[in-house]
């Protein structure tokens, strides 16, 4: 698999977990798999990267300009990263034989805002989404929604309340969001900014 980074376990267990790491804009796959040593050996870890260059090494899920001081993107560049994460989904689902149940999106920042999209759009394809320091996209409405749909999926939402780049407050609309789709999210506080701590990643493992 191009453009990513993983850890498979030496031995399949019917009930180890898959996580997919999703990362934040201006940055790449590396960033996230740093932390795959805190996760259980059992555990299948892929850290994804794709698909818009910005250059440098830093990537996006979609390009965002931010000159007008409120961001401004393309819904055409949101579908794409969508596309590239459901494509993603499907070949690890295939190549590793994982059950979809199984499977957890975990985003930071743009890649948590991915996390939900997805979730949104395609609820079969994961058993559920961990959320860091993330928001919702203007895109979801959550008024045209099928419960059924989403009656299986777990959600936890991580947020720093000292973020200054994504305030603290989208996450507590992003709960609203998981709520009206008929979940019950597990929402945590750190006294951190725009980051992930130590206490973050030990309260998601145990989530797990």
């Amino acid at each position: 698999m191009t453009n990513s980074l993983s850890r498979i376990p030496p031995v399949k267990s019917e009930k180890s977990k898959c996580i997919i790491m999703l990362h934040g804009v201006w940055s790449n796959e590396v960033d996230l798999f740093a932390l795959e040593a805190n996760f259980p050996e059992e555990y299948s870890i892929f850290s994804l990267r794709w698909p818009f260059d910005l250059g440098g090494g830093r990537y996006a899920w979609f390009p965002v300009d931010f000159s007008t001081g409120a961001p401004v993107y393309r819904s055409a560049d949101v579908e794409r990263g969508y596309e590239s994460i459901v494509a993603y989904i499907r070949e690890v689902t295939e190549q590793y034989a994982i059950d979809s149940e199984q499977i957890y999106l975990m985003g930071f920042s743009q890649g948590a805002i991915m996390s939900y999209y997805t979730l949104w759009r395609s609820p079969e394809l994961i058993g559920g989404i961990i959320a860091l320091s993330g928001r919702l996209l203007s895109e979801i409405d959550v008024s045209d929604r099928d419960q059924n749909k989403y009656s299986e999926k777990r959600v936890f939402i991580g947020h720093g309340t000292e973020d200054r780049v994504m305030p603290v407050s989208a996450s507590e609309l992003t709960s609203k969001f998981v709520w009206d789709i008929g979940l019950e999210p597990t929402l945590r506080y750190y006294p951190i900014g725009h980051t992930i701590s130590r206490d973050e990643i030990a309260d998601i493992v145990v989530w797990l």
